[in-house]
């Protein structure tokens, strides 16, 4: 049956379209992907150089520290990847959905379950009707149905701002100033919460939206991402 069933859907790699064994990646487009150990920093999640930081915490997240409390990204945003975000993003390439949250399933176990909340971040009405969907709510919704918690929106995005990956740091701060409110149809006091976006930059917009939710009641606020550049 399983014979038959190959031949009518046969499985394939989801980036270079050859045949493969299992439904995901092929091995050479696999190795390709850089992924990101736990010997990285528990603020930011960006790579040690060395493994004898004891302190776990880089010199740019003590010398400025951001309002999230802990961020994970699960690859480097590069090479396969890179073009897989890319296309289920811009190209609407929903064949890549199911991959991009079995890895931050494999992720998000490092946040040891603490946090009751899942929330992604908010997109624009514009963007969204020219985009038909938002990457990030669509992976925050099935990451909190795999996890067995609730999902929320719990910010808005009320002014349609130029693409971050496009600005400097400073500017993506200016950018980002007015533009994501809480959305007063949650109730988030008391309660911690992991946010969710696809690719971590400089970390402008996660940490934008933690100063929002801390200012409206939320405990604690961590994030997980897909991948992060490789610019610090």
């Amino acid at each position: 049956m399983r014979s038959l069933l190959k031949l009518i859907f046969p499985d394939f790699c989801l980036n270079c379209r050859v045949a493969t064994e299992s439904y995901g990646l092929c091995a050479e487009c696999f190795k390709q992907i850089d992924f990101i150990g736990d010997n990285a920093c528990l603020k930011c999640g960006i790579e040690f150089a060395t493994k004898d930081n004891f302190e776990k915490i880089c010199a740019a997240c003590i010398k400025e520290p951001a309002a999230f409390d802990s961020h994970i990204s699960c690859v480097a945003y590069k090479s396969v990847i890179a073009k897989i975000i890319i296309d289920y993003k811009y190209h609407d390439q929903q064949i890549f959905h199911q991959f991009l949250v079995n890895l931050l399933i494999q992720k998000v176990r490092l946040f040891k379950n603490d946090f009751e909340l899942i929330s992604p971040i908010p997109m624009h009405w514009r963007k969204l009707f020219s985009r038909d969907f938002n990457q990030s709510d669509y992976l925050a919704k099935s990451l909190a149905n795999s996890e067995s918690k609730q999902f929320c929106r719990a910010l808005v995005k009320s002014k349609n701002t130029a693409p971050q990956m496009t600005l400097g740091l400073k500017e993506r701060q200016k950018n980002l100033k007015g533009a994501i409110e809480f959305n007063q149809q949650q109730d988030i006091k008391g309660k911690s919460i992991l946010l969710i976006d696809d690719v971590y930059t400089t970390g402008s917009t996660l940490n934008e939206c933690a100063k929002i939710l801390k200012k409206n009641g939320a405990t604690k606020v961590l994030c997980l991402t897909i991948a992060r550049t490789l610019k610090n």
